[in-house]
């Protein structure tokens, strides 16, 4: 009976220890050492004193409890952030979009031509590729392909770059569309508008 009672009163101490363990731990952490008290059993289970290491998601460096690095948590930082969390000691979470990984460091990994914390926003104008870092080299205000970066030029130029006016009798986007400009008067580039030479008018400037 004195041996039960013993038992209970230990796991009661136990458990005492714990909580002041938490407040501990907690005081600590605001003092800026993040050292939480640790319960260490005696070999003959009669002794129970504390040791003092550092808290869940700190590891000791350099003789002081730094914060887990990103994408780890946990005793000793020893283990890396569970599924759809990532970040400093894994407080962030991901929430990427047609199932996109998440790697526990960086957050969601996004196909190329895509960005944002969740992958749902396709590059910003003038960028492209892998994480949108990549810049366009399109001329005249074009934009380019957010994943491959070809430039999509205009009305009025094409080229690699957009650089190129379109050829005489056409105009428009991909320079498809053709002139219709009487009398060897040439048409704007980009509208197709006829301009007329000296002495010619109207639409397409067949009137003198």
């Amino acid at each position: 009976m004195e041996k039960r009672s013993r038992s209970i009163a230990n796991v009661f101490v136990l458990l005492i220890y714990a909580y002041i363990e938490t407040i501990i731990c907690t005081t600590l952490k605001i003092a800026d050492q993040n050292l939480c008290p640790r319960p260490v059993r005696s070999n003959s289970g009669t002794q129970t004193k504390f040791i003092q290491e550092c808290c869940p998601d700190y590891v000791k460096q350099n003789g002081k409890c730094q914060a887990c690095s990103a994408g780890k948590f946990g005793k000793d930082c020893s283990q890396l952030c569970l599924p759809n969390s990532h970040g400093v000691q894994c407080k962030e979470p991901c929430n990427c979009i047609n199932n996109k990984i998440c790697d526990p460091v960086h957050g969601c990994i996004c196909n190329t031509g895509f960005t944002g914390s969740n992958c749902s926003n396709a590059c910003p104008p003038g960028t492209y590729g892998v994480n949108c870092v990549e810049e366009c080299l399109c001329a005249h205000d074009s934009n380019c392909d957010p994943v491959t970066g070809d430039c999509l030029c205009l009305a009025g130029w094409f080229g690699i770059h957009c650089t190129k006016e379109c050829p005489p009798e056409t105009y428009g986007v991909n320079c498809k569309e053709e002139c219709f400009c009487a009398g060897g008067a040439k048409c704007d580039h980009v509208t197709g508008d006829c301009l007329c030479t000296a002495g010619q008018f109207g639409e397409y400037c067949t009137k003198e």
